[in-house]
């Protein structure tokens, strides 16, 4: 049995404040079968003179669970290797998990530019190329598991940057697009360059008007520019 190093009420930010999880010795985790079966969506609600009561349906989560692979039953204290967790979180399908796959594609989304941009500030030009091979990859899985990530505005994307510790206002961040060549001198449209590159794209507001929109492509293009602009730069002799 894997060993407890500690237990805790939130291990990364994928999950809420309120689910009870175990960390273990090979740093995965255990999810609490009560707080999994609430997000999701396996739990009875009943009324009862005016009261609501939620029962684990624990008949339906050993049945996934005998399907998965498991050979014995579940209570509803006990804890979910996170593995059949995220199986479970694809499996299953209502609308309270609907909703919590969108909270956990837009955490994990976090997660991993942030992960992304740790790994690669102090490497190689060939290692980077490397991880970009592999960033590309996990992008498509990602794609097909959430569909299209959002693109957001340039002032949501200096919010962003300002997230992350650098402090950059929206006329300042178009100023720097406008550098870049991704932005046309007019600091408002973005260039054929961009558009064609995936870094931009329009959309149309509540007006009819087109505004351009920084894809999850241009996100992460903008966030290394800033954060490492000397990665891959030959060395001067």
């Amino acid at each position: 049995m894997n060993e407890v190093v500690e237990a805790r009420n939130s291990v990364t930010s994928l999950f809420n404040d309120d689910v009870e999880t175990l960390l273990y010795k090979d740093m995965s985790i255990g999810i609490k079968v009560s707080d999994a079966a609430e997000l999701l969506g396996l739990i009875k609600v009943e009324k009862k003179k005016g009261k609501e009561y939620k029962t684990v349906r624990m008949d339906r989560l050993n049945k996934y669970s005998k399907e998965y692979g498991f050979d014995h039953k579940w209570e509803k204290d006990d804890f979910l290797p996170e593995e059949f967790f995220y199986w479970l979180l694809f499996k299953i399908e209502n609308n309270r998990i609907a909703e919590f796959r969108k909270q956990f594609s837009r955490n994990l989304k976090e997660l991993r530019i942030k992960t992304y941009l740790e790994q690669t500030e102090k490497i190689s030009s060939k290692e980077l190329l490397r991880l970009e091979e592999n960033f590309q990859e996990t992008e498509r899985v990602l794609n097909a598991v959430f569909a299209k990530a959002d693109a957001i505005t340039i002032r949501m994307m200096a919010k962003l940057i300002s997230s992350e510790g650098r402090s950059v206002n929206e006329r300042g961040l178009k100023e720097l697009l406008y550098r870049w060549r991704i932005l046309l001198e007019n600091r408002k449209e973005p260039s054929q360059w961009a558009l064609d590159k995936g870094i931009c794209e329009y959309r149309f507001n509540h007006t009819k008007k087109p505004v351009c929109m920084i894809t999850q492509k241009g996100q992460l293009y903008i966030l290394k520019r800033i954060f490492r602009p000397r990665v891959g730069e030959r060395k001067r002799g």
